[in-house]
């Protein structure tokens, strides 16, 4: 039989030197743990009870540099940096991360079991861990990067925020006192088409800002709930009467099928509002004239309270059924869109359900409507007691 395993100086065979120390084996459990170590990626150095080096694989030497004719009978800790604990005196009974300079600057995981045979012996496996640790250490500057990043843009979102709101205000402000003709009548009809343009355009890009606003503060994760009970028939009856009194919403039938009686939520009235009515908004759009949106509360087994929307419009195709979540993803081009929006409603109803711990989910097809399921946990659900605040 012809042996192609690497070549070992005279001697010191890890297979030879095993079967001195366990006072002979067999001969093919000899060949059997010369192929494992061989073979082995991690280094291996097998000593006595003392440290003394007795066999080492080809791992071990292209990890320390040195063949195993010099390794052989030194100490394994004449190996290791100064600061390593002394191995024989002391057990090691977890991974030890140790760096190495012999074949330049390594990081290695030292793991030492106990072998009781007729001759006590120590099995010390190194796994050199280097490239792990440059991936660790990567991946937490990206991680430190990108929060910085977020943080920034945040920062600087704010600011731009702030210097856009305030002549905002003054132009909203102004224009409301105009419009109302608070110091008297205008007297001239076209001018006063002009102040209500100048002041519906005003509250409208204010709007646009705090979205943008409201998207840096949930990828920078900076939001903060401000939680408080709510009655959730009053928090139903007021996204009804909101809902059915914006324009898209004319000539739709818009149910509510409440079925959760005496059941209160505990979460962010603001956010919890907004998202229904996000999730309502889109239902109503996307629906036909004479169409219909059923509006459901529903208690689930588990204790989870859903919200669901239920719409008999266009639907949405699977391609885009993955990315109506993403932020400013609109489905319809520029040219074909029939409503303004930014492409928001969506995606901050996500967000505001994961805030809460819950989720949102969409079931959809093309030409056969869209459910959308707002699913907050049990742990946010429960009876009704007292006064609970519906919102206002």
């Amino acid at each position: 039989m012809t042996d192609n395993s690497p070549r070992r100086s005279p001697g010191t065979s890890s297979s030879s030197v095993f079967q001195r120390i366990t006072g002979g084996a067999a001969a093919d459990d000899a060949i059997l743990l010369r192929a494992v170590l061989d073979g082995s990626r991690d280094a291996i150095v097998i000593t006595s009870d003392r440290g003394i080096i007795a066999a080492t694989n080809p791992a071990a030497e292209r990890l320390f540099g040195q063949d195993a004719a010099v390794l052989m009978g030194r100490n394994i800790q004449s190996l290791l940096p100064k600061t390593t604990p002394e191995l024989c005196e002391r057990p090691v009974n977890g991974p030890l991360e140790i760096e190495l300079g012999n074949s330049g600057p390594r990081q290695v995981e030292l793991t030492v079991s106990d072998i009781s045979l007729p001759r006590s012996v120590r099995i010390h496996t190194f796994r050199d861990i280097t490239e792990m640790k440059r991936s660790d250490e990567v991946r937490q500057t990206t991680r430190v990067e990108a929060r910085a990043a977020a943080a920034a843009k945040a920062e600087f979102l704010h600011n731009m925020g702030h210097e856009l709101r305030t002549p905002l205000n003054s132009v909203i402000g102004f224009s409301e006192i105009l419009k109302d003709e608070l110091f008297g009548p205008i007297g001239n009809e076209q001018y006063r088409q002009y102040v209500l343009a100048i002041h519906g355009c005003g509250v409208h890009l204010s709007q646009v800002i705090n979205e943008i606003l409201d998207v840096s503060k949930i990828e920078a994760g900076v939001y903060e709930l401000d939680e408080e009970q709510i009655n959730i028939g009053a928090l139903i009856a007021d996204a009804i009467d909101v809902s059915t009194s914006w324009d898209f919403a004319q000539g739709l039938d818009i149910t509510p099928q409440p079925q959760a009686n005496g059941l209160a939520l505990t979460g962010d009235f603001r956010l919890i509002r907004h998202a229904l009515l996000d999730v309502l908004s889109n239902a109503m759009k996307f629906s036909p004239q004479g169409g219909r949106v059923d509006l459901a509360v529903e208690l689930s087994d588990d204790g989870a309270l859903s919200f669901i929307v239920r719409d008999d419009g266009t639907g949405i195709d699977p391609e885009h059924l993955e990315r109506v979540t993403d932020p400013f993803y609109q489905i319809d081009s520029a040219v074909n869109r029939k409503f303004e929006g930014a492409g928001l409603g969506l995606y901050f109803a996500r967000a505001y359900m994961e805030f809460h711990g819950g989720d949102m989910l969409i079931a959809s097809a093309p030409d056969s409507g869209t459910t959308v399921t707002l699913r907050f946990p049990p742990d946010r659900v429960f009876p009704e007691e007292k006064v609970l605040r519906a919102g206002s």
